[in-house]
């Protein structure tokens, strides 16, 4: 099945067709680009931290934070990435590698107990197929005290199912129960960094 076939497929609102989707895009080699992101500038976790990253791709978030992280854990749906992702990984020193642990799967099937300190969502909600169903599992995740950082590209992407509208993108933050502390546009990113609202 073709990646166009199954990009219509997703619009079926269908959990399997999207891991279906995930799946096909991580066999081409192509979309297994390593590439730290500018925008970390904006995301400085306190050493011992413990650290999620919903849609961890190709590690480059896992890798850029395993080194003050406590624990770092990683949530992606296609093994395939995974795979490289720990070949990533291997760039880094024995026990910083230790620090991470990566979950394959969809994060909507995943449950929490509120325990990570930040929770990393950067570039993912834009594909998904509820975003705010992603967002509540954000809520999920944090301590009471936690803060986290996603963004969406601030242009549309062919693989995109929706448009990076920053309005809908705070709307979405508020339906899953988040405040919003920031919300910016930088780097061709929209950037919200919120916490928990109760």
């Amino acid at each position: 099945m073709s990646l166009s076939t199954l990009s219509s497929k997703r619009k079926l609102q269908s959990l399997e067709a999207y891991q279906e989707f995930c799946d096909a895009a991580a066999e081409l080699q192509k979309n297994h680009a390593f590439t730290m992101r500018p925008y970390y500038v904006y995301f400085t976790p306190l050493p011992g931290s413990r650290i999620l990253d919903i849609g961890s791709y190709v590690a480059a978030n896992l890798c850029r934070y395993a080194p003050i992280a406590s624990e770092i854990v990683g949530i992606e749906a296609a093994q395939a990435y995974i795979d490289s992702g720990f070949d990533n990984l291997k760039g880094l020193p024995e026990d910083q590698q230790k620090r991470v642990r990566v979950i394959c799967g969809l994060v909507e099937d995943q449950e929490f107990a509120g325990d990570f300190d930040y929770v990393i969502c950067t570039e993912l909600l834009l594909h998904v197929i509820d975003p705010v169903a992603v967002l509540c599992k954000v809520h999920e995740a944090l301590t009471e005290e936690g803060q986290a950082f996603l963004t969406i590209i601030a242009e549309r992407q062919r693989t995109h199912v929706r448009g990076p509208d920053m309005a809908l993108f705070q709307v979405w933050c508020h339906e899953a129960g988040l405040e919003i502390d920031r919300a910016f546009t930088d780097m061709e990113q929209h950037i919200i960094i919120a916490r928990r609202a109760d």
